[in-house]
């Protein structure tokens, strides 16, 4: 990649963009309602997507669905997006012209957020899960994410001082124990008694 200063695309106000491969064509959204938990919005701000030239020319929209086509992502011939055209987010695709629509995603509990492209998949969230769509197979999986932290550990909770024990001596009457745990020392009776 090559620095340098950033300059305007002039395509007017939007939210979401996707280049074609050759980067002569954009498919755009001019509307981000990611944040608003609503379903089947059908207002003024209803998310649409436009295909035209990249230099602002010869758009037209695609999508004839009254309601959420968000997240245009350009892959080969087609533009994959986020739609609640059957209740729930999903994702789907259609030929550029928006034509022969496919349902990719079929998820049902929660719906569909946040997808992004990249290196033929697209990872996006369901519920507090993560799930990637191979774009070549069109198979869908959760991914397993583990992350490594210390922080569990350190909070605060009881330990078993047994675990942890160090030292121990019986007193000369055997009716008290001496035990040496985690740096600490514990007189305790061996039956019952004051500790």
């Amino acid at each position: 990649l090559e620095g340098g200063e950033p300059t305007q695309i002039k395509l007017g106000p939007l939210a979401r963009l996707s280049y074609s491969p050759d980067g002569k064509r954009v498919a755009l959204g001019r509307y981000a309602l990611e944040f608003h938990r609503w379903r089947r919005y059908l207002g003024g701000w209803v998310q649409e997507i436009w295909i035209g030239r990249a230099d602002g020319k010869d758009f037209r929209r695609v999508t004839t669905y009254e309601g959420m086509n968000a997240f245009p992502m350009w892959h080969r011939d087609r533009i994959v997006f986020l739609s609640d055209r059957d209740g729930m987010a999903n994702l789907y695709s259609m030929k550029l012209d928006g034509s022969n629509l496919e349902q990719h995603t079929h998820h049902e509990e929660y719906v569909v957020r946040w997808p992004c492209m990249g290196d033929g998949h697209i990872v996006y969230t369901v519920g507090a899960d993560l799930h990637a769509l191979d774009l070549a197979t069109c198979k869908e999986r959760k991914l397993d994410v583990q992350i490594s932290s210390d922080r569990a550990g350190r909070q605060p909770h009881f330990a078993h001082a047994l675990h942890y024990l160090t030292d121990y001596d019986i007193s000369p009457d055997g009716r008290r124990v001496l035990l040496g745990a985690r740096g600490q020392t514990h007189l305790l009776p061996v039956k019952e008694g004051r500790t």
